[in-house]
């Protein structure tokens, strides 16, 4: 699995896609995400816990994002992981995706030719 990229200190926006088996979209219920770590010992350190995601600016319907704003306390090398979970109003089935963000200096990200943060893309495919 490839991991998204973000700069250290810098904020990076979380989206995702919600669509359906045909690939339209649709609305989703309360579309959440927790972002979090683990130490060195492998305990887990949560940094948002279920906070609602806002659904995207211009509208696009199916479409939500979400704005961390990586601490400047943070370390080149570290990895965050999301967890984004969002629930079909109609069935009540829940949709759950997972990523990782790697988070890079400011330096490491102007040296390779991008200054920007890369966000996290994914899309729920809702079974047929």
């Amino acid at each position: 699995m490839s991991s998204a990229r973000a700069v250290v200190g810098a904020p990076y926006t979380f989206w995702v896609l919600i669509v359906d088996a045909d690939g339209s979209p649709f609305l989703a219920e309360l579309p959440t995400i927790s972002v979090f770590a683990f130490d060195e010992a492998g305990v887990k350190i949560t940094y948002v816990d279920e906070a609602e995601m806002s659904p995207a600016v211009p509208a696009d319907p199916g479409r939500y994002t979400y704005v961390f704003n990586v601490s400047s306390a943070f370390s080149a090398g570290m990895v965050l992981h999301a967890e984004i979970r969002a629930v079909d109003p109609v069935s009540g089935d829940i949709f759950i995706t997972e990523s990782n963000i790697s988070l890079v200096s400011s330096s490491s990200s102007s040296s390779s030719g991008s200054s920007k943060s890369n966000g996290l893309n994914a899309r729920f495919i809702k079974g047929g």
